[in-house]
């Protein structure tokens, strides 16, 4: 049987990587969607977006037992409930990444 995390179609998202503790990256939410941080090793961490909009995000103080690389992905609500019930994260997928000057997906 695949994990949530093979089975999800990557391409309606758009994420932000870190590297390191110190990038601080923008990412743009949509209405319905919700921020998944994914680490290697660790539980999908899923974070309620407040409203829609253009976000800075800065994993130490939102994550900060963070092991880096971290990706922070955009994601529909139903697929971020599932990927915090699929157990840790194996490796990162290919998550297409945010534009770095709007924080939204790329066209």
């Amino acid at each position: 049987m695949m994990s949530t995390l093979e089975a999800t179609d990557w391409r309606v998202c758009h994420a932000a990587r870190f590297d390191s503790p110190g990038e601080v990256r923008r990412i743009q939410f949509r209405l319905g969607e919700r921020l998944v941080i994914l680490a290697v090793g660790e539980v999908p961490v899923v974070c309620d977006i407040l409203a829609p909009g253009v976000y800075t995000v800065d994993i130490p103080a939102h994550y900060p037992r963070a092991s880096f690389p971290v990706l922070v992905v955009a994601v529909p609500s139903i697929v971020a409930y599932l990927l915090a019930h699929g157990g840790p994260t194996k490796a990162l997928p290919a998550v297409p990444l945010a534009d770095p000057h709007t924080g939204g997906a790329r066209r």
